[in-house]
């Protein structure tokens, strides 16, 4: 146990250079994160994991009935999109998409499990005006960034570690296409990210993620993260309800943030979640920390289906924004919505 509380430690102090290319992952997420403000690294899981923490794949795994043997009861998806409904800097009409896949295997070998996933994560503005040098108006142009990745875990209980590669893509139909692919193929095709998760018993659990910087073209870096995580279910009857989590992350331009997020089942068919974080990236560091906090709140409930498979479909709404100046006209507001395929509870 002592091993890991050192990694946790280590881990978040180390930070890197670097700058902020790819926070738009930071919308284009999954329901869990945009509704508990992103304080998931240690008890995610599911096609969810490929957006918070590749580690938690490995749940795709468990199975506990006879159809443990088809290939779809081992896989889960979450499509869904945001978009800004206030931003004082926004660029046009922003739109951010998000498709997360997974799958789970389970080799049967005792306490060990395996998991493999896909995402794919986009800002997309339409619509941006393009000025020259001499402030003449040239027309509009289409903005996108991309995130595609690709991850594997492996579990032997109670310990996951996941590891993910992200291929980062910028486009701007006024200028060549930029990537990352020569900062991968430099590194030797290391991964991008890493993942841990540890069980410590039945309600407490811990994680760790590392996204390390990676060059995006000559210019951009994308932001190096170390996250630490804490989450405690607790527990009646046998069963669970209510769920904290708490959140402390390290980014390279020397900010940090702590996330906390509440997640509560009103019914069996429907659950609650909460939240409220610091900014990751400030825009003025004489701000106090009022100036920079987010609310969040999701509500997310099983769509009744007559499937047999033993997974339930889930529809997911989303909202997080700045609590300043005021909550009607806030620095910005995201809602989101997505449909999942995943194990309600």
């Amino acid at each position: 146990m002592k091993k890991y509380l050192l990694i946790l430690i280590f881990n978040i102090i180390i930070s890197n250079e670097f700058d902020n290319f790819g926070t738009f992952i930071f919308n284009a997420n999954s329901s869990e994160s945009i509704s508990m403000s992103d304080a998931t690294v240690s008890w995610i899981g599911g096609a969810s994991s490929m957006t918070n923490n590749p580690a938690g794949l490995t749940t795709l795994a468990y199975s506990n009935n006879l159809l443990s043997r088809k290939f779809i009861n081992n896989f889960g998806i979450e499509i869904g999109s945001s978009m800004e409904t206030a931003n004082i800097n926004s660029l046009g009409d922003t739109q951010f998409p998000s498709i997360s896949l997974g799958w789970g295997f389970d080799p049967k070998i005792q306490d060990l499990f395996l998991g493999f996933g896909v995402s794919f994560q986009s800002i997309q503005v339409a619509s941006v005006e393009e000025w020259d040098e001499n402030e003449f108006f040239n027309g509009y142009f289409d903005y996108m960034e991309s995130a595609f990745s690709a991850a594997f875990a492996i579990e032997y209980s109670p310990v996951k570690l996941g590891f993910k590669w992200i291929y980062y893509m910028q486009n701007i139909e006024i200028e060549n296409q930029i990537d990352n692919f020569n900062h991968i193929q430099n590194n030797n095709f290391l991964p991008s990210e890493f993942g841990l998760q540890y069980k410590v018993n039945k309600s407490l659990d811990l994680g760790l993620l590392i996204s390390k910087s990676t060059r995006v073209g000559i210019h951009d870096m994308s932001l190096y993260r170390s996250k630490v995580g804490i989450s405690y279910k607790i527990n009646s009857k046998n069963d669970w309800k209510h769920m904290l989590a708490l959140d402390w992350e390290k980014t390279s331009n020397n900010y940090s943030s702590l996330k906390f997020g509440y997640q509560y089942y009103v019914l069996k068919n429907l659950l609650i979640r909460s939240g409220m974080q610091t900014e990751i990236i400030q825009e003025n560091t004489d701000w106090s920390l009022l100036n920079t906090l987010q609310g969040s709140l999701g509500l997310s409930f099983k769509i009744p289906t007559n499937s047999e498979v033993g997974k339930d479909l889930v529809f997911n709404i989303s909202l997080k924004q700045h609590v300043y100046p005021n909550i009607t006209n806030p620095l910005s507001r995201t809602i989101a919505f997505s449909v999942s395929y995943k194990n309600f509870k």
